[in-house]
């Protein structure tokens, strides 16, 4: 089983492989045993290599790069112990964002107004999607992560960009990208009315407006050269999810692109890590992905997610093989980097034909 998981990854990269070289040969289809699937799956699914992850920190290193020994040093005298021995542990290129995140959650304002941010935080009753203090002054990690991803492309963004963060929540990533990148014409939108007022009213120059649970956007045809979106098309259906890969083709420019982040191979292996989900259910998706589909659940209930309440919008899961299958007439995969986005969820870098 391990064996036949393993094989059936390399061949979903090489599909995605074949998208960017149409005359690579078309992989075989890998089907699962019949008998003790769950315990197979699982110990495959255990199995998969750590992801690599991004290896450089450009936006997080523009934002330290204004700040000066003395703030380093006023940074490090408040930090917690806790907060100390992330920043010892943390990798090098991890360091600076770490600093930041501690300058924020004890409101070092003058410090970090240099690098031009702030330490506004949404309160407990607006949606947020990290509560700790290393989230604190926004998501320094996502907003490297999406640089870094990028160039890993050949893509790098100028001073003229136009982007749009689709499900921004209340800003954790655009305000650190609009930190970095001061020129970028920034916008933000979510379902999320909450958010978006808190987002709108705290983050100064981002466009930030409040989206509906399905197209349109109220954005010209053409009037983005990127947007992202992360941990959105990890809980689309197959038809919300399609329609709105259709919107996103619709506003960006011929060769734009859209970076998303999705429920892959690394999800189950982070999930069987944090026994957020049973086994029973993991076994269950990695079924439904070997066969190329999309797996999708209707998990929030009447309740919705934060006060959304979408039946189209719960947990799913693929792999490149949907991709490969739904999105090549319209989409060229430029990059697919598995479990990139904190260990979990794949990157995908999709250009726009």
């Amino acid at each position: 089983m391990r064996t036949q998981i393993a094989k059936f990854t390399h061949h979903a990269r090489r599909r995605v492989a074949r998208l960017l070289d149409p005359g690579a040969p078309k992989p075989p289809v890998v089907s699962a045993p019949a008998n003790n699937f769950e315990a197979g799956v699982l110990d495959a699914i255990r199995a998969i290599d750590p992801p690599a992850l991004c290896q450089t920190s450009r936006v997080t290193d523009a934002l330290t790069s204004h700040l000066s020994a003395a703030d380093f040093a006023r940074i490090e005298a408040v930090a917690t112990e806790e907060q100390r021995g992330v920043l010892q542990s943390a990798a090098s290129k991890d360091q600076g964002w770490v600093r930041l995140a501690i300058a924020a959650s004890h409101r070092l304002d003058p410090i970090l107004a240099k690098a031009r941010l702030s330490s506004a935080n949404p309160p407990d009753d607006v949606h947020s999607m990290s509560r700790s203090w290393l989230g604190c002054g926004g998501s320094m990690g996502h907003a490297d992560m999406i640089i870094d991803s990028l160039l890993s492309c050949g893509e790098a963004p100028d001073a003229s960009t136009r982007v749009l963060d689709f499900g921004c929540s209340s800003g954790r990533v655009i305000r650190v990208l609009h930190a970095g990148f001061p020129d970028w014409t920034c916008h933000g939108c979510d379902p999320n009315t909450g958010a978006v007022a808190w987002a709108s009213a705290n983050l100064p120059g981002v466009n930030f407006f409040a989206s509906k649970s399905l197209p349109p956007l109220p954005l010209a045809d053409g009037s983005l050269d990127l947007a992202y979106a992360i941990s959105i098309w990890s809980h689309f259906n197959q038809a919300s999810g399609l329609r709105w890969l259709e919107e996103m083709h619709r506003v960006l420019r011929p060769g734009g692109r859209l970076l998303m982040t999705t429920h892959g191979w690394h999800s189950l292996k982070h999930y069987d890590q944090t026994k957020a989900r049973p086994a029973s259910q993991l076994a269950e998706v990695a079924r439904t992905m070997m066969t190329g589909q999309l797996w999708f659940a209707p998990e929030f209930g009447a309740a919705g997610d934060h006060g959304v309440v979408d039946s189209n919008w719960g947990t799913a899961f693929f792999d490149p093989r949907w991709c490969a299958v739904q999105l090549t007439s319209r989409w060229q995969v430029a990059g697919f980097f598995p479990g990139r986005e904190c260990g979990d969820q794949d990157v995908y870098v999709l250009v726009r034909r």
